[in-house]
């Protein structure tokens, strides 16, 4: 009986050693994920209210890369403006066409523009009147939060999925999160699939991702530095990129350049680069005329009046012409006492 209890301690120690570090990484793994879904929310709510006063302009260009001499083959420009109660997202094909569309959001009406090239005029393609005040937050809150996910909080995105939504939904699965150094400090990078039904995939007519990885700075607002996403099939497609920063007001992160490659190994291989120069300016008081028709060169919709800025300078023209006045006054009277002329 002592034989058999000690033969089946032989078998299980090894076991049980053997299984630790298992147990201690699954463990480990356990304490990233709650800190992730519990902490890692405020670090972005924080952000994005920095973002908030973020002017951001984005200049792209799109290299064919499947010879050895990458060409280009397209450049765009994206500007993303926003103010308390406007917004507005002008898109700019640079290279090899010269088309423009516009998109903004003002409390008495939004609007759409476009333009074929530089030596045309621009034309309206959408207009609403914001009759009711909560027309005017829907459309503001729409274009506002596009503006975010693709333009000024870019890092928080990954390609279409918003990251602080991504994270609670029940069909995103961590299958590991471990630390590792990257350029002197630790960043946390996090493998997931994502098995979401495509009827239910949360951005119609997107490209539809099911997993990957990425790498998150927690030095910086927990932002995105580094991803590779697939589409199902990682070794014959999928999409990697990587994040530079600079720090902002209060250490708040802000990104200053993206490279992107996207690959497919299918049946016509094909790759393209996309390298992205971020200019951001941390301005809170954008003037309220860039939100509007006149901006363009288009006139104000029929009943649409803008209070205009008191025309001190008119107040400041008629004081000198009074003070001028007085010293022609002065003088001559001053001469009439001294007996010249």
């Amino acid at each position: 009986m002592l034989r058999k209890q000690y033969s089946l301690l032989v078998v299980v120690i090894p076991v049980v050693v053997a299984l630790a570090p298992f147990r201690g990484m699954a463990e480990e793994n356990s304490d990233w994920k709650n800190q992730l879904l519990n902490e890692v929310p405020q670090y972005w709510k924080d952000y994005l209210q920095f973002a908030s006063s973020l002017q951001v302009t984005v200049t792209a260009s799109i290299f064919d890369d499947n010879q050895q001499s990458p060409k280009r083959k397209q450049v765009i420009r994206q500007e993303y403006k926003q103010s308390s109660g406007v917004a507005l997202h002008v898109y700019q094909v640079l290279e090899p066409k010269m088309e423009a569309e516009v998109e903004g959001v003002n409390p008495s009406y939004s609007f759409k523009l476009k333009r074929s090239n530089p030596d045309r005029g621009w034309r309206i393609t959408g207009l609403d009147f914001h009759v009711q005040p909560s027309a005017s937050s829907a459309a503001l809150k729409k274009l506002q939060e596009e503006n975010l996910r693709f333009g000024v909080c870019n890092c928080l995105t990954l390609l279409n999925l918003w990251l602080p939504t991504l994270i609670q939904d029940p069909d995103f699965n961590i299958s590991e999160i471990r630390p590792q150094e990257s350029d002197g400090r630790q960043v946390i990078r996090i493998d997931f699939a994502y098995p979401k039904a495509d009827k239910d995939y949360p951005v119609k007519g997107a490209l539809k991702i099911k997993g990957g990885w990425m790498i998150l700075d927690p030095e910086h607002d927990w932002i995105l530095r580094e991803y590779l996403l697939h589409t199902g099939q990682p070794q014959k497609y999928y999409i990697h990129r990587v994040f530079q920063i600079r720090e902002g007001s209060y250490h708040h992160p802000i990104i200053t350049k993206t490279t992107s490659r996207t690959v497919d190994k299918g049946e016509s291989p094909w790759q393209s680069v996309s390298e992205a120069q971020f200019e951001t300016v941390e301005q809170s008081d954008v003037p309220f005329e860039e939100f509007t028709l006149t901006a363009f060169g288009l006139p104000e919709p029929p009943g649409i009046e803008w209070n205009k800025p008191f025309p001190w300078y008119l107040v400041l023209a008629g004081v000198g012409t009074v003070c001028l006045g007085v010293f022609f006054f002065l003088r001559s009277r001053a001469r009439r006492r001294s007996g010249t002329v």
